[in-house]
């Protein structure tokens, strides 16, 4: 493995080949530029989610409420 690898001067390892091992920094920009559109595109859509549960919530109290009513005036006008 030491024949492959060579440590030069200033301290940056290089391949055999003569190439150094490692990223480049346009390399790491793309990847970071990368990473975030990915999270700008998911964020919108994890707010929604997390926004949609509550919207949801008043409505079936609504409804829930909505039956007991019915439910109560159902059994009022039951003949017994």
């Amino acid at each position: 493995m030491h024949e492959l690898l060579d440590l030069r001067r200033d301290g940056a390892v290089t391949c055999a080949a003569g190439r150094r091992r490692g990223f480049s920094l346009v390399e790491l920009l793309v990847v970071i530029a990368i990473l975030g559109t990915l999270v700008g595109l998911l964020l919108p859509a994890v707010q929604g989610m997390r926004e949609s549960p509550a919207s949801v919530r008043p409505g079936s109290f609504v409804l829930r409420v909505g039956a007991a009513g019915v439910s109560t005036r159902l059994r009022s006008q039951a003949p017994g």
